[in-house]
């Protein structure tokens, strides 16, 4: 198959071992996991490096924890929200002035 996952031998990235590869080739998977919309897998990837290479990366590194970091919590609170709002929604759905209301607009 020539998809994404194939090149990294559909191993996770903590499966690789970073150690045994170039900085490049590393670059080269993080590309891969970006690619596959799988932002997580890239730093975990780059979080691996050492030296300069890990000097370099360190920033996109900080970056990227910090919008998976705001992503989890956009998630948490979307979860909440609509958690919060459901009773309510059925409640309305459920109440005889909505049903009235539904009545009138057919």
């Amino acid at each position: 198959s020539s998809s994404s996952s194939s090149k990294t031998g559909d191993a996770a990235p903590g499966a690789v071992d970073v150690a045994s590869l170039d900085a490049e080739r590393v670059l080269q998977l993080a590309e891969d996991c970006l690619q596959d919309g799988k932002l997580g897998d890239a730093v975990r990837l780059l979080n691996q490096l050492s030296g300069q290479a890990r000097v370099l990366a360190q920033d996109w590194i900080d970056e990227a924890r910090v919008l998976l970091t705001t992503q989890q919590a956009a998630g948490i609170v979307g979860s909440c929200a609509l958690l919060r709002l459901s009773p309510a929604i059925a409640a309305e759905a459920l109440s005889p002035a909505a049903a009235a209301a539904e009545e009138r607009h057919d």
